[in-house]
């Protein structure tokens, strides 16, 4: 598929839950960038929900507390660590 001049590959996603509201996501993915450029949501109501991406900046610097649980920020809370 060729969109402004650019060359996409479709990939279309089923969920496996056969119950969620939706039944194929099909994702556009940039050919030579090999990034997405869109996401088409169908529905079982027959609605279409097109997710494009305006800038996607890769390889970005994440400090590692990014996704750390804080204990002693969420007082009363019951942490099972099941490692």
């Amino acid at each position: 598929m060729k969109i402004k001049g650019r060359t996409y590959q479709e990939i279309d996603l089923t969920p496996e839950d056969i119950n969620k509201p939706y039944f194929k996501v099909r994702l556009e993915i940039d050919k030579v960038k090999k990034q997405i450029y869109s996401a088409l949501v169908f529905d079982k109501n027959g609605n279409r929900y097109t997710y494009a991406l305006r800038s996607f900046v890769p390889n970005i610097q994440i400090p590692d507390n990014t996704f750390s649980f804080d204990v002693k920020m969420h007082k009363g809370v019951e942490v099972v660590d099941l490692r």
